[in-house]
């Protein structure tokens, strides 16, 4: 009896504490709002034309999360600094579901904005 509630307690004192780091892990997630630099209108009469979808970009203190709604054999990433320095780029395949980039520490200390290039689309955002 005492070994059934001794492994029980120690049950669940592991899913609280497991419970309580991923909020804490969460809760450090920072969302980022992309927008579409240039929109071009090449409409034809007659053709309905849906919004377009943005990549969805979120970052930690260490990760950066970038996910497209397709994959993306080829994008580009720049991050910059206030001062409008490129701090990081880099060309790397995406994929639909989730891509998480590690990023120096230097960069995340220093970042200010992202764009984000891939199929002829340009898109912007700010940390």
């Amino acid at each position: 009896m005492r070994k059934t509630l001794l492994t029980s307690l120690c049950m669940l004192f592991c899913i609280i504490c497991s419970a309580e780091d991923k909020i804490y892990q969460e809760a450090f997630i920072h969302e980022i709002v992309m927008q579409l630099t240039e929109e071009q209108d090449h409409i034809i009469i007659g053709q309905h034309k849906s919004p377009i979808r943005t990549p969805q970009i979120s970052y930690d203190n260490q990760h950066l999360y970038i996910t497209p709604h397709y994959d993306v054999p080829d994008a580009q990433i720049i991050i910059r600094d206030e001062t409008d320095n490129i701090i990081y780029d880099i060309n790397t395949a995406l994929t639909g579901s989730n891509s998480v980039i590690t990023l120096p520490q230097y960069v995340m200390e220093n970042k200010y904005s992202i764009e984000l290039v891939y199929s002829e689309k340009h898109y912007i955002g700010i940390f």
